[in-house]
């Protein structure tokens, strides 16, 4: 059936329809890269100082506010208590901290200081970019499965606008709890209809372009990175910057009203004359003539069982199950259980390596703004990975540019703090060299799973990245609190980790795709006889030498036997 619709697909040719699909959808991951990095600006570190409260000063038995004063001071070793003297006896007291003031030289406003978000809360404060997050990770399990069973545009359209409204409304939220609940829906949602979306693009675009559509795909991204370090800038009060940011998700709404549902999904679904509908109107945007409508009808409705989503017609839930034992696939066989862990794993490690670079502006610079858009501005330049991946092998680059990344950040772990050029230098080329590397991986990792199990391996490894993302928060506020070098040498090692695991990958360029997990396996086992029979004829060499020797050996025997006969025949004709 894929080939039938990518015939159809390929006599559309490249126009108008698929040039305003590669254009608007894109758009989607430029909605969400301000939320998804959120935590850098809406909810950061910020340096603070205790606030004593007044009943404390109160039991003093003071009569005078200067008495008061006087009699409690704040922690200079620890800003998460104050010293209280109660009258003249003994030494300070230590009593916790309830309010603070904040450093607002840089911010005027964020969701730590108004929120007061450390000390005892600082989970929460570290919160607000993981449950963004875990959001993503749920998502990642159930929008596939929404997407396959309701269609790629009702799955963008309801999750774009309800993604909207949400990050709207959220700026008005005073409630702390509440805040983060919306945090976690707005993970969730952002995961959904931008995969729908780039499922959607793939589908609509010929077999030649679909691997330029999928790296353009994230271009706004990277834009959207840099766009995001400007608008923290010039806003600083986080309630009016996520608002701001927030209303660019309206501009999407007219593109909502154009794009069509998937051909490829309706002709999988069993409704080939609503796919037909759609291929015709993208033959008129194209201007292309396509045979008959009884042909390509029959094109449409040409599927077999394998072909129809698993779970099709059941609940939700069922569906859920069904995948979920389908996945079990992935490691019931050697060669395809060794891809899966591997390659899980090395998206789980590229992963927060990349969100840990993001989110790590108050790590490495006192300008977070600024950090914020030149990460930005290398993941642009990370454009020159669109023709390297089709002349030079996939494997060699991910490996080369994750060892890249890794020894960058292992060196920024001795690199002193007042050499703040050199650490945002180094800063920026691993972030640059594991942008190039997650742009990579994700092709790679569709090439080396078959056909029949694509879709489950990319969908488990793109879950275990969402895991990465998660932890990366953890490693970049968490940790940074007990060394301030320990963030940079567990990034680094986990790039490092990286970049060996690939080497057990097998190359994928130039190279026959598998379509089933048994022809795989059988090529697989198949290459240790190649190279025992390679050996044989290595064995048998020395033999076949041999027998050369002999012969050359037995060649002057042969020279001196003419030689008699050549002097014998001389002595005959002499007689004669």
């Amino acid at each position: 059936m894929e080939k039938n619709f990518d015939t159809i697909i390929t006599k559309l040719g490249t126009g108008r329809w698929n040039i305003f699909y590669l254009i608007t959808l894109p758009y989607t991951s430029l909605m969400i890269v301000y939320h998804a990095l959120g935590g850098a600006f809406l909810a950061p570190r910020v340096p603070f100082t205790c606030r004593p409260p007044h009943h404390h000063l109160l039991a003093a038995n003071t009569t005078t506010l200067s008495s008061l004063t006087n009699n409690s001071i704040s922690n200079t070793e620890n800003p998460c208590t104050y010293l209280v003297e109660y009258g003249s006896s003994g030494d300070p007291v230590e009593e916790p901290c309830t309010h603070w003031d904040f450093d607002n030289s840089t911010f005027s406003s964020t969701i730590t200081s108004e929120f007061g978000l450390v000390c005892g809360l600082q989970y929460l404060q570290v919160a607000y970019q993981t449950l963004y997050m875990a959001g993503n990770m749920l998502g990642s399990v159930v929008s596939g499965l929404l997407s396959d069973k309701y269609g790629r545009k009702t799955v963008i359209v309801t999750c774009s606008v309800t993604f909207t409204v949400l990050a709207i409304g959220s700026c008005w939220l005073t409630n702390i709890y509440v805040l983060l609940a919306s945090r976690f829906l707005l993970g969730s949602l952002h995961i959904s209809f931008t995969q729908s979306s780039y499922t959607l693009l793939m589908e609509v675009m010929g077999p030649k372009l679909r691997s330029l559509a999928g790296m353009v795909f994230y271009i706004p991204w990277s834009l959207g990175v840099v766009a995001w370090g400007g608008y923290a800038y010039l806003i600083r009060d986080w309630r009016m910057l996520q608002l701001t940011v927030s209303l660019t998700g309206l501009l999407f709404l007219p593109v909502l009203l154009v794009i069509d549902e998937s051909p490829r999904w309706l002709m999988v679904q069993g409704r080939p004359h609503e796919a037909l509908k759609v291929v015709k109107k993208g033959a008129r945007w194209n201007k292309v003539s396509l045979p008959p409508d009884q042909h390509l009808l029959q094109l449409l409705t040409q599927q077999t069982e394998e072909e129809k989503p698993v779970g099709d017609g059941d609940s939700l839930f069922s569906s859920l199950w069904a995948n979920l034992r389908a996945a079990a696939i992935l490691v019931r066989t050697p060669r395809l259980r060794t891809i899966t862990f591997c390659s899980g794993l090395i998206y789980f490690a590229i992963s927060m390596v990349y969100f840990g670079l993001s989110l790590s502006g108050g790590n490495y610079t006192s300008d977070p703004f600024l950090y914020m858009a030149l990460t930005g501005a290398v993941e642009v330049l990370g454009a020159v990975s669109v023709p390297l991946v089709t002349r030079v092998s996939r494997k060699i680059l991910v490996i080369v540019f994750v060892l890249l990344t890794g020894a960058s950040l292992l060196c920024l772990a001795v690199i002193p703090t007042e050499m703040e050029w050199l650490i945002i230098t180094l800063a920026m080329a691993g972030k640059f060299a594991i942008n190039i590397a997650f742009n990579i991986i994700i092709l790679f990792s569709t090439e080396l799973f078959p056909t029949e199990v694509r879709n489950r391996g990319a969908g488990t490894c793109f879950m275990l990245s969402r895991l990465g993302v998660l932890v990366a928060p953890i490693v970049t506020d968490y940790l940074v609190l007990l060394h301030t070098w320990l963030p940079s040498v567990v990034l680094g090692t986990a790039a490092v980790v990286a970049g060996l695991i690939t080497f057990t990958l097998p190359e994928t360029l130039n190279t026959t795709l598998y379509d089933t997990v048994t022809q795989m396996e059988q090529q697989h086992h198949t290459a240790p006889d190649t190279i025992t029979k390679l050996e044989q004829q290595h064995h048998t060499a020395p033999d076949t030498f041999s027998q050369m020797e002999q012969q050359l050996h037995t060649a002057p025997d042969t020279i001196t036997k003419l030689e008699q006969q050549h002097h014998t025949a001389s002595d005959t004709v002499t007689q004669l």
